[in-house]
């Protein structure tokens, strides 16, 4: 049995109503929710909500809508732009992020380590993403020029009556389809500032639930302090953490020193000494009283027991050495039968007087053998972390030019991207800027042997030319023979990270593959609108053009398609990933191209652009393949005695 070719990406909604439908079959009614009876079965009762508490701003639905509506673009590869691509995973996307996510939902739904968002700030200045979620694609390809002559000259001024909503209608999408990518024990780090910190933290206990909140993170940011305020001046933003789920084991924290573990037991194990009495919090003996009592230490060799005999003799008890008061352990007495092989006493000087005390011995490394982690503080003071650093850097990769506003410093990204273990991974920016993520991640692949791979996507954001700040980045261009865009920034800063940069340039193993978000390759036709003005006749027009479309298979293509180009619109709909095998090979008398996932899940995708022959149709090679092979090619191309005879090998589609 055939079908038609996905040419709209993965709709989150789809995949729900799959969900539902596996666990309720009997909620649905020819095909479609009964809602009714999923609340009876659920035996889910309507509360008042009257006075219940909601987060609302106007035009929320709309972004419900915009995230349930499927993108028909697709990503275009962009070979002459890429680097050392034939040995690379890391992708540079260009185009807008909303778009993008969309196109990303089949091929890197949770398979994502770690996403970073640095959105717009909504600080009064020119805001870009005026989203429509019924025309977004339209939208983009209008404002970058790809469907008129020109480049995007306007902007929302944020600086309306609608400020706080035109932000929250941004980044609500972006945050709930990019949650969709995130693994399990995926984490999400938001930079953001004053002006929508109190919105997004909203946002996200929606998005994520609040339980799933890990940390709200001071980042001192400018230790001169801004004086953009108009009553303080602004040392720090907040850098926002969001697990996927928290119950799963995630594992965020900094590898400790081993200098700091100098005991080493019998085995050669090293750790580190931790008295066992409580110092800070809730250390008084009346708060937990349960945590009081006697430990009994042997003399001879430190080892303790909660009984007394002649052989544990000593007594050790909790007592404030400075106020002499009674204190508490931090262990229990059912903690302390079940562990007490980790503690030892020894004597101590206390405020001049020798008394027993007792420690817990805290080793280095974990029941597996790795390094165990320190826990990450929610204030980050480095001075490193501020956003001279990070213009410093970037001028040193070009050469002492100054081609970017507020580079994020590097010191930023390195402490966000080592709490994590991240080999093997891959990490996401949404907003990427200059690239300062990219280039901190292959330089710490470089020194620590890493694989760390990740995906960049930027918007092709114009650089305002009238900005005398902008001036030595617009000349850069020039001379390079490139747009004066943002994403050409990035994409030099990767390629010069890759190249070496500086007074002792190295040269790194790497490199990156380039996408362009653009207009699919299938003739698309635009929904059906009707308005006020909607004249009847040019109605039923584009309904005859739509019914035709659908009808006439072998010109389902645009105009002047590239073969490449329509392999990897399929291979993303259909869940393969961007760096997936491609290989143009030969089936007898036909050329095909064959798709294999990058991970070895036995994925294939065949795709023919030529009429099948017999001779390939009854080949060895096609008999063998596997069930859930796919085979693409012109509807027109196949004959029903052909499609009887592939379909019990291939899962059949047509373009």
């Amino acid at each position: 049995m055939k079908k038609k070719t996905n040419i709209k990406s993965l709709a989150p909604k789809d995949e729900n109503l799959l969900k539902i439908k596996k666990l309720f079959p009997e909620v649905f009614s020819d095909g479609q929710l009964d809602f009714s009876k999923l609340k009876n079965i659920l035996a889910y009762q309507t509360e008042d909500t009257k006075e219940s508490y909601k987060f609302e701003w106007s035009g929320k639905g709309d972004c419900f809508r915009s995230i349930q509506t499927p993108s028909l673009a697709t990503l275009k590869y962009m070979e002459e732009e890429s680097i050392n691509d034939e040995k690379t995973e890391n992708l540079i996307i260009e185009g807008d992020n909303l778009e993008i996510i969309k196109l990303l939902q089949a091929s890197y739904k949770e398979k994502i380590k770690l996403i970073y968002v640095d959105p717009p700030y909504n600080t009064g200045k020119d805001f870009i993403y005026t989203d429509n979620f019924k025309s977004s694609l339209r939208h983009y390809l209008e404002i970058t020029g790809q469907t008129q002559n020109g480049e995007r000259i306007s902007s929302t001024k944020s600086s309306s009556g609608r400020k706080h909503s035109n932000w929250l209608q941004m980044i609500y999408p972006r945050l709930a389809l990019a949650r969709n990518l995130l693994k399990k024990d995926g984490l999400m780090f938001i930079s953001i500032d004053d002006h929508e910190i109190s919105n997004l933290l909203q946002i996200c206990d929606e998005i994520f639930g609040e339980e799933n909140r890990l940390a709200i993170i001071t980042v001192k940011s400018n230790a001169r302090g801004s004086q953009a305020s108009k009553f303080f001046s602004d040392e720090h933003e907040y850098l926002v953490c969001y697990a996927k789920d928290a119950n799963e084991k995630i594992e965020i924290g900094y590898e400790r020193s081993s200098k700091d573990f100098i005991h080493k037991d019998k085995d050669g194990n090293y750790f580190r000494e931790i008295g066992l009495r409580q110092r800070g919090g809730e250390w008084r003996r009346e708060q937990r009283p349960n945590m009081y009592y006697p430990i009994y230490i042997n003399p001879k060799n430190g080892e303790v027991s909660s009984k007394k005999n002649n052989t544990y003799c000593e007594i050790s008890l909790p007592i404030r050495p400075s106020s002499g008061e009674d204190g508490r352990w931090t262990w229990g007495k059912e903690k302390f039968e079940k562990d007490k092989g980790l503690l030892f006493g020894r004597k101590v000087n206390r405020e001049g007087q020798e008394i027993w005390d007792v420690f817990r011995k805290d080793y280095s490394r974990d029941e597996s053998g790795d390094l165990k982690k320190t826990k990450v503080k929610t204030i980050w003071d480095d001075k490193e972390i501020n956003y001279q650093e990070g213009r410093k850097l970037l001028k040193n990769v070009f050469n002492g030019k100054d081609v970017f506003d507020f580079p994020k410093p590097p010191k930023l990204m390195e402490m966000i991207i080592s709490s994590i273990n991240l080999n093997n991974e891959i990490v996401l920016d949404l907003f990427a800027g200059s690239g300062t993520l990219g280039h901190v991640i292959l330089e710490q692949n470089h020194k620590k042997s890493l694989d760390t791979k990740f995906i960049l996507i930027q918007m092709p954001e114009k650089i305002d030319d009238k900005k005398i700040s902008n001036k030595e980045s617009i000349a850069l261009l020039k001379e390079l023979k490139k747009p004066p865009l943002i994403s050409e920034i990035l994409k030099e800063r990767i390629k010069r990270v890759i190249g070496g940069y500086g007074e002792s340039p190295i040269k790194l193993n790497a490199g990156f593959k380039v996408f362009k978000l653009a207009a699919s390759n299938y003739r698309v036709v635009d929904e059906i609108e009707k308005t006020e003005e909607s004249n009847n006749e040019e109605l039923i027009s584009l309904i005859r053009k739509r019914i035709q479309s659908s009808l006439i298979f072998d010109d389902s293509l645009t105009d002047n398609y590239k073969e490449i180009n329509v392999v990897y619109e399929n291979l993303i709909k259909e869940g393969l990933s961007l760096n997936s095998e491609i290989k143009k090979i030969q089936i007898e008398k036909n050329s095909l191209y064959e798709v294999s996932d990058d991970k070895g899940k036995n994925k294939l995708i065949y795709l023919c652009f030529e009429k099948l022959h017999k001779e390939t149709i009854n080949s060895m090679e096609f008999t063998n393949t596997g069930e859930d092979t796919i085979l693409i090619c012109f509807d027109i191309h196949l004959t029903d005695s052909d499609k009887a005879n592939l379909s019990k090998t291939f899962k059949i589609k047509t373009m």
